[in-house]
């Protein structure tokens, strides 16, 4: 059977050649290096640094250089989920593709994708409350999301061993970093929905906590609408902290914390919110139930 590694290689180099708009983006790279009708793995890690920079990470080149060959060389090696999402944004990788990608990793259990599913109305289990949660949703330089930081505690409500993370973005990537693990395939919770189960390393019994912490990545195809809004279920949070952080290269004119009428309802209040000095706004709310809450920003001048 072949390795996921090599699945992972032979899907990128299909895509690389095969598509029009990526391979015009690494020979656009190579100049007058075009050689043969093979990649260009030169050029690759160009677009890769690229990437990588817009992300908040200073590679070169030729520090990427080990990593492009394990994905697209002639002896393919591990990839990591980071490497796979530089490529994906790099190349500005429709959620197709991503998916094609993201689908020859779906059992190494670090990430997942969720690109919708035909199941519908599937409603995730609630055995836990929410007891503390920050968010942290950054930005990158062109004012799209790029991603998303969330830190829980969770009280069990009754024997916990999974929390369902809940999306109504389409193209999105899940990694969780401590505490859990991603397993399953997305499911559809609604119309609107998309979730996918994280499972706990260790079951949790009822009345005991657990904290977990998982990295959400965008892979967004159109502008998504300048806000973040956080639903709070009936069952409440006891300390909500929400942080929204621009890239230098493109702060926001306004920014205003709202309250909405549900997840695609319109705003019920505002108020005006100051731009920190590290061109980041916060938050913190206490005893929440039942609503919809967080940011929306402005990058046009008055």
């Amino acid at each position: 059977m072949e390795s996921r590694s090599a699945e992972i290689n032979r899907r990128l180099i299909e895509l690389l050649l095969d598509r029009p708009t990526y391979r015009r983006r690494w020979k656009a790279k190579a100049g007058t290096r075009i050689m043969s009708a093979g990649l260009n793995q030169k050029a690759v890690c160009e677009v890769l640094a690229k990437q990588a920079w817009e992300d908040g990470f200073d590679q070169t080149p030729r520090q990427l250089k080990d990593r492009v060959s394990r994905a697209i060389g002639p002896r393919p090696g591990s990839i990591s989920g980071e490497t796979l999402r530089w490529f994906i944004a790099g190349f500005a990788m429709t959620p197709e593709d991503a998916q094609y990608l993201w689908s020859a990793t779906d059992l190494d259990g670090s990430g997942v994708t969720l690109l919708g599913s035909k199941e519908i109305g599937v409603p995730p289990p609630r055995d836990y409350r929410t007891v503390t949660a920050q968010e942290i949703h950054r930005l990158g330089p062109d004012g799209i999301p790029h991603e998303h930081r969330t830190n829980l505690i969770l009280e069990a409500t009754d024997r916990l061993s999974f929390y369902p993370f809940i999306s109504n973005t389409d193209a999105v990537s899940v990694e969780p970093m401590r505490g859990a693990r991603v397993v399953g395939k997305p499911y559809k919770v609604n119309s609107e929905l998309t979730a996918v189960n994280i499972r706990l390393d260790e079951p949790v019994l009822r009345g005991e906590t657990v904290s977990l912490e998982y990295l959400t990545h965008f892979l967004y195809v159109s502008t998504p609408p300048p806000e973040f809004r956080r639903g709070v279920a009936t069952t409440g949070v006891e300390t909500l902290e929400i942080c929204v952080s621009f890239h230098h290269d493109r702060l926001p004119t306004r920014v205003w914390w709202c309250k909405w009428a549900g997840l695609e309802g319109q705003v019920i209040s505002e108020e005006p919110v100051r731009l920190g000095t590290d061109g980041s706004v916060t938050k913190v709310a206490r005893k929440l139930a039942g609503t919809m809450i967080g940011f929306r920003w402005s990058f046009e001048s008055d």
